[in-house]
């Protein structure tokens, strides 16, 4: 059994990190969703997960995700645009031919502006393949948030980023596993929410699609761990596993929600073996 953190840090992460964002998250979704819905309920959650990991984030005091004045830094703006051109691009005067056209785009210049050129000195094709899980993960996660409506992949996304977190930690990076920790927190808000009236949380799908891989890309390029990159790509790409509930989308909800769980807890309990093979945590 991995070694557990002294009881002063979890309850230190527990009070500045944890129940903030989780409850900022939940009572701003509930509220947004009040005051916009039905015409804005995308909207809704977006906001709830904004109000959320920026508070968490303010008290971790992880605003800066690399301490050099690196493109890296840019990642949190990359998932604001993100946030609000997939607004955009759902607006009806829009075909859906164009609106995810745009999102391509996003996608792209997402990975251009983000990702320094010297991660990709040994790996030409970084920024392209970053760019394509960017866009295949929003795609997934959109369509599998809307219908059904519900908590359950905002239950996933937040079981998926406290083990990014997890895989982080074993690569020393700690600052990174606190915004993981900080959004898991804020999507588990979002999840009580949508679990309980039923909403659809299909607008928070842009900037979780930009965060994930982006925190995980970033941790396994800056750090010399001796992590394998297989946990860093399991954990990136588990969301993708939901494409394969899509058939059974006609099913009934409860099978369905168990069969989208079961999908993403697959490669993130890969990936976690593999990180904690890289030897025992040290805390101080």
């Amino acid at each position: 059994m991995p070694p557990l953190p002294p009881p002063e840090m979890i309850w230190d992460v527990l009070l500045h990190a944890v129940l903030p964002a989780l409850a900022v998250a939940a009572i701003v979704f509930a509220l947004a969703n009040r005051l916009f819905a039905p015409k804005y309920a995308d909207l809704a959650g977006a906001l709830g997960l904004i109000a959320g990991v920026a508070l968490g984030v303010w008290l971790r005091g992880v605003a800066t995700l690399n301490s050099s004045d690196s493109p890296w830094n840019r990642l949190p703006l990359a998932a604001l645009a993100a946030l609000w051109i997939g607004r955009a691009a759902r607006f009806s005067e829009l075909h859906p031919i164009e609106g995810w056209l745009l999102r391509g785009a996003t996608a792209s210049g997402i990975a251009w502006w983000v990702v320094p050129d010297h991660a990709c000195a040994d790996i030409s094709w970084l920024k392209p393949a970053f760019a394509i899980m960017i866009l295949a993960e929003w795609a997934i996660l959109e369509c599998s948030a809307q219908e059904p409506p519900g908590g359950t992949i905002p239950f996933a996304l937040a079981l998926t980023f406290f083990i990014a977190g997890g895989v982080l930690i074993h690569a020393s990076m700690a600052g990174l596993t606190d915004v993981s920790v900080v959004l898991a927190s804020a999507l588990v808000g979002i999840a009580i929410v949508a679990a309980w009236r039923q909403l659809d949380a299909s607008g928070i799908a842009p900037a979780l699609a930009v965060l994930l891989p982006g925190l995980l890309l970033m941790g396994q390029r800056e750090t010399f761990s001796e992590v394998p990159w297989q946990a860093f790509v399991l954990a990136a790409g588990a969301p993708l596993m939901l494409i394969f509930a899509f058939p059974m989308r006609r099913w009934d909800s409860v099978g369905l929600r168990v069969v989208q769980l079961t999908l993403v807890a697959f490669p993130l309990v890969a990936a976690m073996a593999l990180a904690m093979q890289a030897g025992p945590l040290e805390f101080e």
